[in-house]
Formats: structure tokens, C-alpha cells, sequence
């Protein structure tokens, strides 16, 4: 099976070599290193199937786990795409206090979820929602429940693949000669509005004022990508579901092993050109700290203020500590922390690879937050939807190199967004079979 597996994928990439050598707006290359991670995981899901043998198999891998499967699971499970994406807007709008929409809550919930980790071990149930049951001896409680956390689940895979999306889109966005006819008319639209709003408004005649305000209704799209979002959506959600049914939260804890490796990797892969290329814009020297020494004299020393200022007032230290209070008082219903620390083979090991992989998360939203500022001093209002920040710096920074970092980035950001959803796609699974299905079928034997 492995060897038709990678066969098929060896067919698939010489195809694309013999038609073109860009498609999608990506090199062979980037294509490539995609195609290879695709085939990586399903490969990884197949050979991990035969490990499943009962619905504890599926559903907490046999809790057989050890630290660093656990530490790059909790990793992978806190980590997706949309917090890069949210992380870059925040900190667009708010300089590097807007750091702390990812490390908010995240720093004092560390002592916490070492507490509360191998509880999750030691209650020896598959939900959350059984712990209900048990606790109130009330089986609609833990149906409501159930049904509460899978609604989440849906609704925040909903908006990764969304994030995922955008971003691509960006890295894939079409230049403007490659613009059909409809595009371009739109695109210059754009480029009009962009124009009208840097100007003074009160030196804008009365005709232009008008223009404005059309145009500002209308909402012009200036990128355009060569990829669908729809289809990639669906594709990369096809994808994670194909291999976290076949090898359950086995299979998912595993690939996440590979994908944590992944989001470090895009969580630090365009910081060094990204100072490479500010150096030569400004004629900085000094290296690394020649970039952070321009960073200090392009931004606003507002931006630079990590715990927000007069003019830049929604990340207050106020706003960080009731945050974090509420966060805390949230930490121990949520589903997947089931799933995260009672696949655990002992409590140390559950309670060393939660706060493990926490750290880990920490030190990436950081790492957000640097490439965000960053992208303020190469860029800096050029960009009109800070979503799309992050890809437009790919295409820019690592587009040039050529040798498949664009494929790479492509690579980290699905990892990204699958490593959440899978083992999600897991535990809302779980809370559907066992406390929406089985009470109302509870002779049927799903073992």
C-alpha cells in the first residue's frame, strides 16, 4: 500500500513537470514540497490505522502516549492558522501590544494546567461530557454539552480554513498583467480608492469627495489570486478528515508530531530575510540588530509600547488581566483538554507534555508578533486587509530564493490549520457518539 502510495505521488509530480514549470502561481518546486507533505500524512494515517482496534483505540489512542507526542499534540491542538493571521492584524493595528491577543490568559494559564493536566488522565472517560453524566447523574446535561462544544468545534475550524484561505490566496495572488478584463476594471477601482483615501480629504474637490464615497461603498477587491479559496477549503478539509478517520486520534497525535516541526519552522522561516531586506531598503548595518534599530526609527514609538499607549488603547494591562482571569475561569471545560491529556500513558507524562506544548505555543505567538512588526517596516499601510499581510510577505520575501521555501510556507500554514482540526474532528466525534448517539441507542454495540 505505502509503495502505491508514493508511486502515485512520484506520477502526479512528474505530470506537473511535463506541463508547465508554474501553475497556480507557484514553481515545480513549491508544488513539489506540497505534494510530498499531502502523501507524508496519509502514508503516516494508513500505516497508524492498524493500531485501532476499539473505540478507545480511535478515540484516545489506547492512552499510550508519551511526553514528546503529548508536548507536540497539546502544541498542535492550541495552534492553527488563524492565530498567525490574527496575531499579524493585531499587531498591525496595535503595534506590539497586539502581541498579546495570543499570550493573553496563555501565561497564567501554565501553573494551572499543571494542576488540572492529569486529572483529565486520572477521570478515566473518553469526554468531557461523561464527566457530566457521572458528576450529575444527568445524561441531557451531558448531551447539552456535547452539543455546545461541537457547535464550537465547527465554528472554529470554520474560521481556520477561512484564515488558511486568505492567506494562500495572497501567496498565490495574481499580478496585474495576468488580470482578466472584469478584474483589472475592478483592480484600478481599487487603486483609485486607495489613492483618495491617503489624500487630505479636506483638499479633495467635491467631485472627488462623491467618487470616494461610491467607491467606498462598492468595496473594490484589489487581490486576486490564481487559486479558488472554496476549492482549497474543501480540498485541505478532505484531506484532514480522509486521515483522522482511518487512524483516529492515533494517527492525528502523530502527524502532529510532524506538523509541530512545521509551525516552528513558519513561525521563524521569513524573520531572517525579512531583516535581510529591511537592511538593504534603509542602508542598515549591524546585521539582525541593524533591522530592529530601523524598526525603532520607522514605527511610531506608540507601536513599540508592549503594553499598549494613549493612542494605540485596546491591549491595556487592565484589558490583559481581566482577560486573563477569563480565560482561566474557561481553562478546564474545554473538550480537546480530554482528549490532549487523557491519551497520556501516565499523569507526568499527561501533565508534562500540556504545559510543554503551552510553552511551545508561547514562544511561536512571539515569534508572530516579530515577523508582524516587521512586515509594518517593509510595508506599512500598503497592505489595505491585514489578512493577507502574511502571504503577501511570502510571495515578497521568500518568492525570490527559489528553491520551494513558498511550497514550504504553503506547507506549515495547512499543517498549521490540520494539526487543531483533527484532533478536534476527534474529540467533537467522541461527544457525538457517546453523548448524543449511544444514550439514545444504548444497546447497540459501538465498541
Amino acid at each position: 500500500m505505502g509503495t502505491t502510495i508514493w508511486g502515485s505521488g512520484v506520477l502526479c509530480l512528474y505530470a506537473i513537470l511535463m506541463i508547465h514549470s508554474t501553475f497556480w502561481g507557484l514553481s515545480v518546486i513549491d508544488l513539489a514540497v506540497i505534494l510530498v507533505y499531502f502523501i507524508a500524512i496519509i502514508y503516516i494515517a494508513i500505516r497508524v490505522s492498524k493500531l485501532v482496534k476499539s473505540r478507545e483505540d480511535f478515540f484516545m489512542g489506547g492512552r499510550r502516549f508519551g511526553k514528546l507526542i503529548q508536548t507536540f499534540a497539546a502544541f498542535g491542538q492550541a495552534t492553527s492558522v488563524e492565530n498567525v493571521t490574527t496575531t499579524t492584524t493585531m499587531v498591525n493595528a496595535n503595534g506590539a501590544s497586539g502581541i498579546w491577543a495570543m499570550l493573553a490568559g496563555g501565561l497564567i494559564n501554565l501553573p494551572v494546567f499543571w494542576m488540572t493536566s492529569p486529572w483529565y488522565r486520572r477521570l478515566r472517560l473518553l469526554t468531557l461530557g461523561d464527566f457530566f453524566e457521572e458528576r450529575y447523574g444527568s445524561k441531557p446535561m451531558a448531551a447539552f454539552y456535547a452539543m455546545c462544544q461541537t457547535i464550537y468545534f465547527v465554528m472554529i475550524g470554520a474560521i481556520g480554513l477561512m484564515a488558511m484561505g486568505k492567506t494562500i490566496a495572497a501567496i498565490t495572488a495574481k499580478p496585474e498583467s495576468a488580470l482578466t478584463t472584469i478584474e483589472h476594471v475592478e483592480y484600478l477601482k481599487a487603486v483609485e480608492r486607495e489613492k483618495l483615501e491617503t489624500a487630505d480629504f479636506a483638499l479633495l474637490a467635491s467631485e472627488q469627495k462623491v467618487r470616494l464615497a461610491e467607491l467606498q461603498l462598492l468595496n473594490p477587491k484589489k487581490e486576486y489570486s490564481y487559486i479558488n479559496e472554496n476549492l482549497l477549503i474543501c480540498i485541505v478539509a478532505l484531506v484532514t478528515l480522509i486521515y483522522a478517520s482511518i487512524g483516529g486520534l492515533a494517527a492525528a497525535f502523530i502527524i502532529d508530531l510532524v506538523q509541530g516541526a512545521f509551525i516552528i519552522l513558519l513561525s521563524i522561516l521569513l524573520i531572517p530575510f525579512a531583516m535581510l531586506k529591511i537592511n538593504s531598503m534603509y542602508g542598515a548595518e549591524g546585521g539582525a540588530l541593524g533591522a530592529f534599530t530601523t524598526m525603532h526609527k520607522v514605527l511610531p514609538a506608540s507601536f513599540l509600547e508592549l503594553w499598549g499607549s494613549p493612542s494605540l488603547i485596546e491591549f491595556t494591562w487592565y484589558w490583559i488581566v481581566g482577560f486573563s482571569i477569563m480565560i482561566v475561569l474557561a481553562t478546564a471545560v474545554q473538550a480537546n483538554q480530554m482528549t490532549a491529556c487523557g491519551s497520556a500513558k501516565d499523569d507526568y507524562t499527561a501533565r508534562y507534555g500540556f504545559v510543554s506544548g503551552m510553552l511551545l505555543k508561547r514562544y511561536s505567538s512571539v515569534m508572530w508578533g516579530v515577523v508582524a512588526l516587521l512586515t509594518l517596516v517593509l510595508y506599512g499601510g500598503s497592505i489595505s486587509d491585514p489578512d493577507y499581510v502574511w502571504g503577501h510577505a511570502t510571495r515578497d520575501l521568500l518568492g525570490p530564493v527559489g528553491i520551494g521555501l513558498v511550497g514550504l510556507m504553503i506547507a506549515c500554514l495547512i499543517a498549521a490549520l490540520m494539526a487543531a482540526k483533527s484532533a478536534f474532528m476527534i474529540t467533537a466525534s467522541a461527544l457525538v457518539t457517546n453523548n448524543l448517539y449511544r444514550p439514545y441507542r444504548p444497546n447497540y454495540n459501538t465498541a
